[in-house]
């Protein structure tokens, strides 16, 4: 009997080794599969913040990454209110804020909200108005908004409030 070559040995190893790892590459592509379909299946929030996260989901200062606002229409009875759901994002805090502003007109027009750090851990979210022409006046008004909000990254501790106006601050304080 011969002694295999070199080459034999070589091409006897590359087949045990290729045999070895084919099993193994198709169990992690099982495994990264099988996780992706967990998360999409028991935490959808995750994939929905995601989605409407902004660009850079590590902010260095709180920022309204998008908002969307409706025109007035007549309430006679229109009162203020606001609310705030929040999630985290790969240590990103999260917030939806949606309410009413009541105007005094139904003429006039949400302007994009605006978030301020008033404090360390304190942040404000500005919803103001613009007046319509004091002619086309005829009935106070009901507008609604949605803004969504990143604080910065890290932030574990905060307390948040909503503005309307000039003049009222809701009292919609949210804490971690």
């Amino acid at each position: 009997m011969s002694d295999p070559s070199g080459r034999e040995r070589a091409m006897a190893a590359l087949g045990t080794l290729s045999s070895v790892l084919a099993p193994l590459l198709v169990l992690a592509v099982f495994a990264v599969a099988a996780i992706a379909v967990a998360v999409f299946v028991f935490d959808p929030l995750m994939f929905q913040a995601a989605a409407g996260s902004p660009g850079s989901v590590v902010a260095d200062e709180a920022s309204v990454f998008e908002s969307t606002t409706s025109a007035a229409g007549c309430t006679p009875n229109a009162s203020d209110n606001a609310s705030i759901e929040g999630y985290r994002l790969l240590g990103a805090r999260h917030l939806e804020i949606t309410g009413n502003v009541s105007l005094p007109d139904a003429a006039d027009r949400l302007t994009e909200p605006t978030i301020t750090r008033r404090s360390p851990g304190t942040f404000v979210l500005s919803i103001d108005h613009r007046g319509a022409d004091a002619a086309n006046r005829s009935c106070r008004g009901l507008a609604r908004y949605t803004a969504k909000v990143q604080l910065p990254y890290g932030v574990t501790d905060y307390e948040f409030v909503v503005r309307h106006g000039t003049n009222r601050t809701l009292r919609v304080i949210e804490r971690s």
